[in-house]
Parts: structure tokens; sequence; C-alpha cells
């Protein structure tokens, strides 16, 4: 393949993945759900899911979601199992991990995030657990302020439909009681949820007593 040949493919791949997060904003719901055991292990569930309409505008059908997630299931490695999520509206994956080491969270989550594509380039691009001799701190960025994010009507669809339909949440779950946390978090017992918004850039803070 020429030079010229291989850079009209790039171009073409960037429009594509251009337009399609620009419908992704609003087709897509992400939810993480972690658990840190006291000895310093991380558990948990990762739902990630595409609407009907979105799979329609990629050239998708149900089926073939369900092969693409089979065939991710054998790429992971041990400690991770992927299944088939479908409530009739939306198809993805639910990631289950186990015992992954504090250290190996941050790039465990922007690796199982990345796997669905261009969204999740943007998705936990900076999380990171610690932990000292008396506490636990967590630290994550989640940037949803680009361009890519938004809809126009000049593009021909509703403009509240990213704010309408895109749903993602994060939610910790620390061994001991929380001590800190940045304004945006909730705290409910020793869980603290994080719910991300189309338009922003997310800093997220948080700190626990070990147990």
């Amino acid at each position: 393949m020429t030079t010229q040949a291989r850079r009209n493919v790039r171009l073409r791949t960037f429009a594509l993945l251009g337009s399609f997060l620009l419908l992704c904003s609003g087709c897509f719901r992400g939810d993480l759900d972690a658990r840190i055991s006291k000895s310093g292990m991380v558990r948990g569930v990762f739902v990630l899911a595409f609407s009907n309409e979105i799979l329609r505008y990629a050239g998708q059908d149900r089926a073939s979601v369900v092969r693409e997630v089979k065939a991710a299931a054998q790429s992971l490695g041990p400690g991770v199992r992927v299944d088939v999520v479908d409530d009739g509206s939306y198809i993805g994956e639910r990631i289950t991990f186990t015992d992954i080491p504090i250290e190996d969270f941050g790039t465990t989550v922007a690796t199982l995030a990345r796997s669905v594509g261009p969204l999740g380039a943007n998705v936990a691009q900076d999380f990171r657990l610690e932990k000292t001799k008396t506490r636990w701190r967590f630290f994550g960025t989640m940037d949803l302020s680009g361009e890519q994010f938004e809809i126009t009507a000049a593009d021909g669809a509703d403009p509240t439909l990213a704010a309408r339909t895109f749903r993602m949440s994060i939610r910790l779950t620390f061994p001991g009681r929380v001590l800190a946390r940045d304004k945006h978090a909730k705290v409910k017992g020793r869980s603290i949820t994080w719910t991300p918004k189309l338009g922003e850039a997310l800093q997220m803070q948080a700190v626990a007593l070990l147990a």
C-alpha cells in the first residue's frame, strides 16, 4: 500500500470514528462498581452497553455484538470474566474482575474501558488507588468535555439527546469509613459514587480509613 493510500485509509477511519462518537454520546451506559478489600485487592463489575440505535448506525446487529463480546472474553487475562448484557434496548458487556491489586486498578479499568472503542479512550484516563499506613487514597479523572461528545441541531439530531440518555456512574466501596471526598461525590456508608456528565471534566478524590 502506498503512503497516500495509507493516509486515505486513516482519514476515512478518523471520519467514521468522529461520527460514531457524535451519535454514541446519547446512546451509551456505563457503570463501574468496585470494592476494595482490607488486603489491598479490588473486585467489581464494569457494565458497558450501547443502544439499538447505535447498533443500526454502526451497521451491526445484536448477534454480531454477542460474537464480539464472547471473543473479548477469550482475550482477557485471569481474574476477568466477560458476559453479554442485554435488556432489549441496550446490549453490551458485563465485565467481572476479581483479585486485582490496587496498584493495577487504574490500568485495568482503563484497559477495560478502551475495549469499547473510541469513547473508552476518554474514560478512566487516570484512576489511581493508594494505600498508606492509615488511609486509602483515590484519585481519578473523567474527561467528557471534548467536542466529540457534543450533539448539535446541525447534525440533524436532537441537541438534548445526549443529556437525556447518557448514563454513567462510578462507585467505590472501601473497607473503612470515608473521611473526605470531592464536592461531586455522594457518600453512603463506606461507598462513594460519582456520576460524570457530558460536557464536563470530572476530577475525583477520596480518602478513607484502612478498616
